[in-house]
């Protein structure tokens, strides 16, 4: 496998948390043109982020079989489901799940010759050896205007940290 055209699948029968699915699809689309990324979750958080491809059991079986990399959220829980293990691939861990029993995931991922993200500090000190850290890709603009939709009462302090942050074309 050589680093051109490379498919790479996001899928989780949970939710998108922090909208992390789709920020890397928009991330790949953006700074790996060669490669392809798609993006599936079964359900929707409270944010309603958006999505790249609705969930059918069918089409994630599918999308996992002609993936050559396979990005799983926390565990591998839905590789199981889809019998897909044997597939090279990353675990993205992202909050209360990993930091419950950090070493039952890192077992999982050794199992399965995954490696391990994560998308905070403090779940990387639970396991340093064992895990990289791959913060939440956001464009910070791209806070700042979700923040600005949503609290328009502080326009004053989104106005004053977009100074710092100029806009990301």
């Amino acid at each position: 496998m050589g680093t051109d055209n490379l498919v790479v699948a996001s899928i989780h029968s949970g939710q998108d948390t922090g909208g992390q699915s789709w920020r890397l699809k928009q991330a790949f689309d953006r700074h790996a043109p060669g490669w392809t990324f798609r993006a599936m979750n079964q359900r929707q958080t409270y944010i309603n982020y958006p999505t790249d491809l609705p969930w059918r059991r069918r089409a994630a079986e599918e999308l996992a079989r002609e993936a050559d990399v396979i990005h799983w959220h926390n565990g591998y829980a839905t590789a199981r489901v889809l019998k897909m293990t044997d597939k090279p691939a990353v675990t993205h861990h992202h909050g209360t799940m990993f930091r419950s029993d950090p070493n039952r995931f890192v077992a999982e991922q050794r199992l399965f010759g995954g490696i391990g993200l994560v998308s905070t500090l403090d779940l990387w000190l639970l396991a340093p050896d064992d895990t990289v850290w791959l913060p939440a890709p956001y464009r910070i603009d791209a806070l700042l205007d979700m923040r600005a939709k949503a609290r328009p009462d502080k326009m004053e302090e989104v106005e004053n940290l977009r100074k710092r942050w100029p806009r990301d074309g």
